[in-house]
């Protein structure tokens, strides 16, 4: 498959990211957003637009490509 081993990749990081966010004590996550969305903020319009080429990605990665 084209690019399945980014996709998997990609996989992965969601997962452990996952985990990482279900392990995390709240108050720690508090204090880490308290600090970062501020700075997020600056850069929200390239943030939304990288996200929507993401969510593009995905979907078209439920298709599959015909093979010749």
């Amino acid at each position: 498959m084209l690019y399945s081993s980014i996709i998997r990749l990609f996989g992965w990081v969601f997962i452990v990211s996952t985990i990482v966010m279900l392990a995390l004590p709240w108050k720690w996550h508090q204090r880490f957003s308290r600090k970062v969305v501020p700075y997020a903020n600056q850069y929200l319009r390239p943030i939304g637009i990288v996200s929507i080429g993401i969510g593009f990605i995905l979907v078209w990665s439920l298709f599959p490509v015909p093979r010749r």
